[in-house]
């Protein structure tokens, strides 16, 4: 066997268990919540997606979460909406039929409304951090329900945000949603 063939033979192997583990399974799961604790609590629903993906022999995994609060509750807060987007590191230790996850991410954040009947606005988007944890229950293959809690907080300086404390805008949002998921591709 010529040196040759040996390496593209070795090459060929390798590039196959290659692709082999690129096989990629994850999640979609809308979900309804609220905000409480920090600067907001949620007069009406938090309504939100996110969706992960994992290599199939690896428990980290990235995710993509998205939400939006029509309106939440402050103290002199008449109109307000809350949008963020979020990307994190989530850990998922196992793919059983019981599944505790953890994320982590940075993202951004933007709480937009008015005050004082009105007649003032704010309107602030910047950077910000999560970290939470949660527990999804796959009831088949492809299908299952899923609840989280995840601390929210704005990074940097935001003074034209009306906030309870003089610290910085923060929150925990507690959601529940159905995960559709998807198998290894």
């Amino acid at each position: 066997m010529t040196r040759r063939t040996l390496v593209l033979s070795l090459l060929w192997l390798a590039l196959g268990a290659g692709s082999a583990s690129a096989q990629i399974t994850g999640w979609v799961s809308p979900y309804v919540g609220a905000l409480t604790g920090g600067d907001a609590t949620t007069r009406g629903p938090v309504w939100g997606a996110n969706t992960a993906a994992f290599e199939a022999r690896s428990w980290m995994g990235a995710e993509l979460d998205v939400a939006r609060a029509q309106s939440y509750d402050d103290e002199g807060v008449d109109d307000s909406r809350l949008t963020t987007v979020f990307l994190n590191a989530i850990a998922a230790p196992h793919r059983a039929r019981i599944q505790p996850f953890a994320v982590a991410g940075l993202g951004l954040m933007r709480a937009e409304g008015c005050v004082r009947a009105c007649t003032t606005r704010f309107v602030d988007t910047g950077v910000a951090a999560t970290l939470g944890a949660g527990l999804q229950v796959r009831l088949t293959d492809w299908l299952g329900v899923r609840g989280d809690l995840r601390y929210l907080r704005a990074l940097g300086d935001h003074g034209a945000l009306p906030r309870k404390g003089g610290g910085a805008f923060d929150l925990v949002r507690l959601s529940i949603g159905a995960t559709f998921i998807w198998p290894q591709m």
